[in-house]
């Protein structure tokens, strides 16, 4: 009888300790992973928000706004460049600056510094997410 109950009790901690530690986020090479899945930090704001984790929803929303302002830097970027390969092609020399700007501002999401900016919100986050997660066990 003794035996049952232990293996019963066991069984429990064991699929408790497995089902919470799906619920926690982990970084993967820039990239969180949540229950196997990778999510945006997007995803994981709403998430943190949730769980009612205010600094790891914090981190996040930082991270979601980096992002979004890359992706901004990207196209204007992008549209300098253009501009300026046309200005260039139709003999104004200001053309390369224009194309010199714009390369610049293509470059600017991939600098070793706003990677780092960016993979220290998203450490941070996924740190008090799961933090917020041990402390409510």
């Amino acid at each position: 009888m003794n035996f049952i109950k232990y293996t019963t009790l066991s069984l429990l901690i064991l699929l408790s300790i497995s089902s919470f530690s799906q619920n926690q986020m982990e970084l993967v090479r820039n990239r969180i992973k949540y229950q196997g899945l990778e999510i945006s930090a997007k995803d994981a704001k709403e998430i943190a928000y949730e769980v009612n984790s205010p600094r790891a929803y914090e981190s996040f929303s930082k991270a979601k706004k980096m992002n979004s302002w890359n992706l901004v830097w990207a196209f204007v970027g992008g549209w300098e460049l253009g501009s300026g390969a046309v200005n260039l092609a139709q003999g104004y020399t200001v053309g390369a600056l224009d194309m010199l700007i714009g390369a610049g501002l293509i470059a600017l999401p991939y600098t070793g510094k706003r990677k780092r900016k960016y993979s220290m919100y998203l450490k941070s986050g996924i740190e008090e997410y799961n933090r917020t997660l041990e402390s409510s066990k």
